[in-house]
């Protein structure tokens, strides 16, 4: 099997601006992969996998291979869990370089596409754990605590801006970042 035999879900809300598209093509060249766990051998710190750590018993075991790429990876691996494998590499880097990568890992997300998660969350159904999923336990609820929650098939945020100028740069802005906008001007 090859990359070019992977294909996209068409409906993933996940979208991300060409902008930030090539700021992630310059990460993975200097840094490699920052997903699951990273920890660099030579200042002992984790690089990423923070959070995740955070719920990984300290006594499950972690199997390793040394080996060695561009990015300064000196092993991979996987932390072994009941849940399945979770990837884990190890690099050989100085303070410096680990510093831009952890930054690195937790700048290039993307955004979600609102209209996508929408339409997603319809097709979930009332069912669906919000939690597992990074949402607070009562999303699907009203502040009462009694409804579900109506989700809307698209979401609007007004920008009030103290000039014609300032209005400008700001609807150029998010067009670049693949917002869908409309100027309104009272």
């Amino acid at each position: 099997m090859k990359v070019k035999n992977l294909k996209p879900a068409d409906y993933n809300p996940r979208v991300i601006s060409e902008a930030r598209l090539k700021m992630l093509k310059k990460s993975l060249e200097a840094f490699g992969d920052l997903s699951g766990v990273v920890f660099n051998m030579r200042t002992g710190n984790l690089v990423g996998g923070h959070q995740r750590l955070k719920q990984l018993d300290p006594e499950w075991k972690i199997e390793k291979q040394k080996t060695a790429d561009s990015t300064g990876t000196v092993a991979i691996g996987y932390i072994e869990t009941p849940m399945g494998r979770f990837n884990y590499r190890e690099v050989g880097w100085p303070l410096e370089k680990e510093i831009q990568a952890n930054i690195a890992a937790n700048n290039h997300g993307g955004e979600f596409d609102k209209n996508a998660m929408a339409k997603l969350f319809k097709k979930m159904g009332k069912k669906t754990d919000a939690e597992a999923l990074g949402f607070k336990k009562d999303f699907f609820k009203k502040e009462d605590g009694k409804k579900p929650q109506q989700l809307r098939e698209g979401f609007e945020v007004v920008i009030e801006c103290r000039d014609e100028a300032a209005m400008q740069v700001a609807y150029e802005k998010l067009q670049q970042e693949g917002y869908k906008c409309r100027l309104l001007i009272f």
